[in-house]
């Protein structure tokens, strides 16, 4: 039973069985395929999926997590004194050399015995880097809580008051009620923060005021040019007229000073938050390399149970996996395709060599080394679809902190990308039509935090994506793309074996 079926099937590698069940699966999203993955049990996903069947031993069949090749090879190669980093750039040279012009690093494992010398040097390094993140996560940490929350919590409240305002310019009158209740409780009377006279309602409790307030909410002039006409044709007397008139005047002047204010400190607030937001993208930038390189630091928890490995013995176990893309001679669609697999099992050998002065000793990697060629003819598509199957299974740890920190993001809402785009429209305003290209700014290399974290903060960063309508493939685009397949496909198995064959008299071995 492999580990990877739904993984595969997810990513498009699936066989005949599978395409009849779901013919429309292709074109679901990306949520409605995952669904479908995650309701199958492992047994089914296994046979839906288009695994590639290895004949490991006689007649011992083993299922591996790759796609089915069009054909395949394998070779076992030791040497007890030989090291077996030559024979690695051998096989990438070998790619140069017949047209590979894209070389994609897929895998690059090491895992390491826990009591051997290898082990030591990398937890030394790993703790380095680990230290260097926890100070990032922390500082991430700080502005997501302190600063980021606070400011998205503040532009809703200014937004609640800017509605307020504006609606009572509209002729709202339950807006321009609940403006007058917040001048009375908060302003009227309030000196720095001080309660120095009494407002409308303490003024009512006296005798001669206690009509003030019904009168102070009743009429709704909306310029201080307004306040005599409304106040005079009121039945009530002089001295209730009189001090109506001055709450009036006050309230009108704060109400439209307060609501320049809360415009300016709105536009105030949104830049500050766009500068915070800016700050947080480019200490991700910071801390992703450190992410990846602890995630290539720790060993592989999967080959320390492996027979090959043993804590008490100086050994150590490399993984390697590199595909060479090239596209043949006419074709625009389907790519020949080359993957080379490296598994090393490999010892530290300190040789004294008398070529340097001093009789200077060296460490050297000396042991097995199993090497896989398969061959493939893919379209882009279906080459960056293995790419990413590929990302996704080994760096889970980059994976889930991203996640981590998208789920803490999204606690605070739809406000912040509101936010953040109007931000983005108010600082970087249209210009008229010119033919001089942007200036680049000094934060660009931090705005751009890169594809894996595209991706944790992708979701607030608005795209403008331009919708194509997709055509439906003629008869004859079927026909042309058959044979782009079929072209790509014999090629990548002729450049499959010279490979093998070369790589075999290379290193003496029986050839034919």
């Amino acid at each position: 039973m492999t580990s990877g079926s739904k993984r595969m099937i997810l990513y498009g590698f699936y066989n005949k069985k599978f395409k009849a069940a779901y013919p429309n699966f292709d074109s679901l999203s990306d949520k409605e395929k995952k669904k479908i993955v995650d309701k199958l049990d492992d047994k089914k996903a296994e046979g839906f999926a288009d695994h590639e069947i290895f004949e490991a031993e006689r007649d011992q069949m083993v299922v591996q997590d790759y796609p089915t090749p069009l054909n395949r090879y394998f070779v076992w190669y030791e040497s007890p004194h030989e090291s077996i980093e030559p024979i690695y750039f051998f096989c990438l040279n070998q790619l140069a050399e017949w047209g590979f012009p894209k070389v994609y690093k897929i895998t690059d494992i090491f895992t390491a015995a826990e009591h051997s010398s290898f082990w030591g040097a990398a937890t030394s390094r790993l703790g380095l880097a680990a230290d260097k993140v926890s100070q990032y996560m922390a500082t991430i940490g700080q502005f997501i809580r302190k600063d980021l929350f606070q400011l998205v919590r503040d532009i809703r409240w200014i937004d609640e008051r800017i509605k307020y305002h504006e609606d009572a310019r509209k002729g709202n009158v339950s807006a321009e009620i609940t403006l007058k209740g917040i001048w009375t409780d908060l302003v009227d009377g309030v000196v720095q923060g001080q309660r120095v006279s009494p407002n409308i309602f303490q003024l009512a409790t006296q005798l001669q005021y206690t009509t003030l307030p019904d009168w102070f909410f009743q009429i709704h002039p909306q310029k201080t040019e307004e306040i005599d006409d409304r106040v005079n044709n009121l039945e009530t007397t002089r001295v209730v007229k009189d001090l109506l008139r001055r709450k009036l005047e006050q309230y009108l002047v704060w109400r439209e000073e307060n609501f320049k204010e809360l415009k300016q400190r709105r536009m105030f607030e949104i830049k500050y938050l766009r500068q915070n937001y800016n700050v947080i993208r480019m200490y991700v930038t910071w801390l992703k390399p450190y992410l990846k390189h602890i995630e290539r630091l720790g060993a592989d928890v999967s080959k320390l149970s492996s027979a090959d490995l043993v804590a008490a013995f100086e050994g150590s176990l490399v993984e390697i996996e590199v595909l060479g893309v090239r596209i043949p001679e006419g074709n625009s669609k389907y790519y020949t395709c080359m993957l080379e697999t490296f598994f090393y099992r490999a010892r530290p050998s300190m040789p004294y060599t008398a070529e340097t002065p001093g009789y200077h000793r060296g460490p050297i990697h000396v042991g097995q080394a199993r090497i896989s060629w398969r061959a493939y003819s893919w379209t882009l598509d279906q080459i960056q679809n293995f790419i990413s199957m590929k990302e996704k299974e080994d760096l889970d740890l980059l994976k889930n902190i991203d996640a981590s920190i998208k789920q803490t993001l999204d606690a605070i809402g739809d406000d912040l990308e509101e936010y953040l785009t109007q931000a983005g429209e108010e600082m970087e305003p249209k210009e008229e039509e010119t033919a001089e290209p942007p200036k680049p700014s000094v934060f660009e290399p931090f705005e751009a935090v890169g594809k894996g974290f595209k991706d944790l903060f992708g979701s607030f960063v608005p795209l403008s994506i331009k919708k194509t309508d997709v055509k439906k493939p003629t008869k004859a685009d079927l026909a042309k793309w058959a044979a782009e397949q079929k072209k790509a496909g014999g090629e990548a198995k002729k450049l499959l074996f010279s490979n093998y064959k070369i790589f075999k008299k290379a290193h003496k071995m029986l050839t034919w």
